[in-house]
């Protein structure tokens, strides 16, 4: 059986506070990063389908 300890040696699992994060371009709030994103997270700007759509927010 392994243990979460086991898990995070290998790689396989990260603390939520150890994930990078970016500023939101339309709401300026922080995000963090998803696995969803891991592709493309150089690119991602938008914390939601929201902020993306309206971009006409504060720190743009």
């Amino acid at each position: 059986m392994s243990t979460a300890g086991d898990i995070a040696a290998r790689g396989k699992a990260r603390r939520k506070g150890d994930l990078p994060e970016k500023t939101c371009a339309s709401c300026g709030r922080p995000f963090a990063w998803r696995r969803k994103w891991a592709a493309v997270w150089d690119e991602v700007r938008h914390c939601s389908d929201r902020c993306r759509r309206s971009r006409n927010g504060v720190a743009r």
